[in-house]
């Protein structure tokens, strides 16, 4: 066969394409005869190296961050809740000036004559510091302090009366009267409110005569002068309890007004209990006063009664009047035992015999 021209080119079929590895001067492929090959997608170890290293630091930071965060948060909050603490009201001192007030009202009320018959002092208000004006275009301006002090008195038909007196208070702390008090009315008393109930919201009712025989046990005992037998009659049962009764007084006599029953929960909802406070009055007949006209002063409490719904009822608190509500039981007891209680002292009232 006769050599092919040399400058005829050669044809290949598809796929037949020499490789570039085998062309001349080629480099060759190392991983051509690699029996196995790097898989694609493999982790990247110096990435991961790096990560664990960031996240450890991220860690230790944490560490002692996270404690060192909440003692700042905590310190923050405690600030929060000081500031936000109402300070106590400071207990108010009565100034160094109220005695003089005091006396200067006396000595006026006993004057002769008297600017206010039969009037007494009953107690002593409030005072006002008033305003001082320096002048300043002299070379000793007057700088008294001047207080006005109020204070309330009783005359003798019982009318309150509130009397002002002024006191100056030199920078050096002396003291003196201005002038006389003066002399104002009080509101006085509301006689559309006398008739006003004892107790808001409760039902009353007449106590039963079980009731009225627990209450007539009381009254046995709290005038009787013996802490014990004023102890058995509440049925207080703690033996550190003492209960301090009344002494000097022979044949107490009660009348008991009006009674309401105790309730549980509010409104629609409000249950009635077995408990129930009693209105009382009680005489005070002490040993040795008689009066011409047969009259004994009374006294007039709130009691406290327990199981009042049933046939053993029993005094277990007394107050005042309108305080029945807030009584709860054993509640007038003192700390310390019977034999510890002070002895009972009978109670004289003043002798309201004159001479002549």
């Amino acid at each position: 066969m006769a050599p092919a021209p040399a400058n005829s080119a050669r044809h290949y079929r598809k796929g037949d394409m020499p490789s570039k590895s085998k062309r001349k001067g080629s480099a060759p492929d190392v991983w051509q005869d690699a029996a196995e090959l790097p898989r694609a997608g493999l982790p990247d170890e110096r990435a991961r190296s790096r990560a664990h290293r960031r996240m450890t630091r991220y860690a230790m930071v944490s560490m002692v961050s996270l404690p060192l965060l909440i003692v700042l948060t905590a310190l923050a909050v405690m600030s929060t809740l000081s500031r936000q603490e109402t300070p106590p009201p400071a207990a108010e001192s009565a100034p160094a000036t109220q005695p003089l007030a005091m006396a200067a009202v006396e000595n006026w009320l006993h004057e002769d004559p008297a600017p206010l018959p039969g009037a007494s002092l009953l107690t002593w208000e409030d005072y006002e510091v008033l305003p001082l004006v320096v002048d300043t275009s002299t070379s000793q301006p007057d700088r008294t302090r001047r207080e006005a002090h109020t204070l309330l008195v009783r005359s003798h038909a019982g009318t309150l009366l509130r009397v002002q007196v002024m006191i100056a208070v030199s920078e050096e702390g002396g003291q003196a009267v201005v002038g006389a008090p003066s002399l104002s009315a009080t509101a006085g008393t509301d006689q559309d409110l006398t008739g006003t109930a004892l107790w808001s919201g409760l039902q009353t009712d007449s106590p039963s005569p079980d009731v009225a025989k627990a209450i007539d046990t009381w009254v046995a005992a709290y005038t009787s002068g013996d802490p014990l037998a004023l102890r058995q009659a509440v049925g207080d049962p703690d033996a550190n309890h003492t209960y301090l009764p009344l002494s000097g007084l022979t044949g107490a006599k009660a009348t008991t007004s009006v009674g309401a029953w105790l309730t549980e929960g509010d409104g629609d909802s409000a249950v009635r209990t077995g408990d129930m406070v009693v209105s009382l009055t009680m005489t005070l007949p002490w040993t040795g006063v008689v009066d011409d006209a047969g009259r004994l002063p009374q006294a007039s409490f709130d009691l406290l009664v327990t199981d009042a719904d049933t046939a053993a009822p029993r005094v277990v608190a007394w107050g005042g009047p309108g305080t029945g509500p807030t009584l709860s039981a054993y509640g007038n007891a003192v700390l310390g035992s019977v034999a510890e209680a002070p002895a009972a002292v009978a109670t004289t009232a003043p002798d309201l015999t004159t001479e002549g």
